[in-house]
C-alpha cells in the first residue's frame, strides 16, 4: 500500500469515530470501539523477543505487560501498530497462520514470521508503523501545529536551528502522546528539510 492509502484508511477511521478527534488520541478507546482488544501478556519481550502479536481470528491485540504497564508513549504506538495489522493485514496474517482458529499463541506467531520473507515482513511492518504515525499524530492537527510555529520564523528556514527544533519537539511529544523517536521519524517524514536539524539533535550536537 501507498502512504496515501494508509493516510486514506485513518482518515476514514477518524471520520468515523463519534467524537471530534482531540489530541492526544485516546488510542486504546478507539480500538474497543471498533471492536479490538487489547490484552497484557507478561514476559512478552523477554521469552520472545517480541513486544506484541495479533490473532486475526478473533480480532485480540496482545502486548508485553511490562511495556503495556509502564511505557505509556511506547505501548501506545505498539497498539496502533497492531490495530493496523488487524485492519489492513489480517487476511495476509490468517494465510501465514493456516486454518482458523479461535485462539493463537507465541509459538504461533514465531511460526507465522518464520513462514514469510524477509521482504514481506519489512514491508508489512512499514505499513503498519506509518499507519500507526498517522493515527497518533493526525495529519490535519500535526501540520496545523509544525506549520504555525514555522510561520513565528517569518518561514524562513534559515532562522531555525537546532534549539528551535528542540524546542518544537519539547512541545509535541506531550500534545501528541509519542516517544522522542516515532516523533522524529514522523516530523522527518512530514517535513524533510527538518531531517539534518533532528539528526544533529540525535547526534548530541545540541549542546
Amino acid at each position: 500500500m501507498k502512504d496515501s492509502d494508509l493516510l486514506e484508511d485513518v482518515d476514514k477511521l477518524l471520520s468515523q469515530t463519534d467524537t471530534n478527534v482531540s489530541t492526544p488520541v485516546d488510542v486504546e478507546r478507539l480500538a474497543l470501539q471498533e471492536g479490538f482488544e487489547v490484552f497484557p501478556i507478561k514476559d512478552l519481550i523477554r521469552k520472545y523477543n517480541f513486544d506484541s502479536y495479533i490473532n486475526p481470528f478473533s480480532s485480540y491485540i496482545f502486548i508485553d505487560e511490562n511495556q503495556y504497564m509502564n511505557q505509556y508513549e511506547r505501548a501506545r504506538f505498539t497498539i496502533a501498530h497492531e490495530w493496523c495489522h488487524l485492519r489492513l493485514h489480517s487476511n495476509f496474517v490468517k494465510v501465514g497462520l493456516g486454518k482458523e482458529r479461535s485462539e493463537i499463541n507465541e509459538e504461533d506467531w514465531v511460526s507465522f514470521i518464520g513462514s514469510i520473507t524477509p521482504q514481506e515482513e519489512k514491508s508489512y511492518e512499514i505499513q503498519a508503523s506509518i499507519w500507526a504515525a498517522y493515527l497518533l499524530m493526525p495529519k490535519g492537527v500535526f501540520r496545523y501545529i509544525v506549520d504555525t510555529w514555522f510561520e513565528s520564523f517569518d518561514k524562513k528556514q534559515e532562522n531555525i536551528g537546532i534549539y528551535e527544533v528542540a524546542d518544537l519537539m519539547e512541545k509535541l511529544v506531550p500534545e501528541f502522546n509519542v516517544s522522542r523517536k516515532a516523533l522524529s521519524i514522523h516530523l522527518k517524514k512530514e517535513y524533510p528539510w527538518i531531517g539534518e536539524i533532528i539528526d544533529a539533535i540525535k547526534n548530541g550536537n545540541s549542546a
